[in-house]
């Protein structure tokens, strides 16, 4: 009896002692799967993307913003256009923080699902790069080595002002298609909150005919010949100016863009 009770003692321990060995080799082999896969992922191509707001004066200085949006306090360091024209531009800046090359096209804007409820249904845009600034000018495809970035500038307002609603704002976020991968967009939690009654992301400039007149001229030259914005300013203002000073504007009212380009 005893013999048997020594046996069935001996065999339990060498069933629990089986188990305890099948649970960490299961454990050993997890850790080694989850581990091969952080190392697939982290070999790959991974993408950053960065939302950020711009301003272009008439003389070409851009300043760049936070990439959550304009703080409504400016340093001192930015005063110096306070009183310049302005336009407003959206820098996206796209990383690579992964380990291989990468391409990447369709860079623009993000305004969410549409319809709202097709979360898989985006709302993108896009638009001609400027080449301003060292800015990407690939309109097609970008490749990107392991550790590259790239910054695309674009004229974002009249894409804001086409997919917010008269009544309803729209909130905005960088978007880019890596090929063969599903669309990376900027992080939601830094996206642009923008109300149906703005009419400029920047806060600080003024607005007044010759802001509107300036924005016209740059978003009609600078897509095509962004050195030539600063001359067809000047040319153009100066017309504007005599123009005021003939009392023409107050006859035939105040001409647009295109017509005193004409001219």
């Amino acid at each position: 009896m005893l013999a048997s009770f020594g046996l069935l003692v001996f065999s339990l321990t060498t069933a629990e002692t089986a188990l305890l060995i099948s649970i960490v080799a299961t454990g050993i082999a997890l850790t080694g799967l989850v581990w091969q896969l952080a190392l697939y992922k982290l070999s790959g191509a991974r993408i950053e993307v960065r939302l950020i707001p711009g301003v272009v004066t008439e003389t070409g200085n851009l300043l760049r913003g936070d990439p959550s949006g304009w703080k409504r306090s400016m340093p001192e360091s930015m005063n110096i256009v306070l009183d310049r024209p302005w336009v407003d531009v959206t820098l996206i800046q796209v990383i690579n923080i992964g380990r291989a090359p990468v391409s990447v096209s369709e860079i623009g804007l993000d305004f969410g699902p549409e319809p709202r409820w097709k979360p898989w249904s985006r709302y993108v845009m896009t638009s001609r790069p400027i080449a301003i600034h060292q800015g990407n000018t690939a309109e097609q495809q970008l490749r990107l080595e392991a550790g590259q970035a790239a910054t695309t500038i674009i004229d974002c307002w009249p894409l804001i002002n086409h997919a917010k609603g008269p009544k309803s704002g729209v909130s905005v976020r960088g978007t880019v298609l890596p090929a063969g991968r599903r669309r990376k967009r900027s992080p939601w939690r830094r996206r642009w909150k923008i109300g149906a009654n703005h009419r400029a992301l920047w806060p600080h400039g003024p607005e007044s005919d010759e802001v509107s007149l300036f924005q016209a001229v740059w978003r009609n030259v600078a897509p095509v010949a962004p050195q030539d914005v600063y001359g067809a300013w000047i040319s153009i203002s100066q017309i504007a100016r005599d123009a005021q000073n003939q009392g023409s504007l107050r006859q035939s009212g105040t001409p647009s863009a295109r017509q005193l380009c004409i001219k």
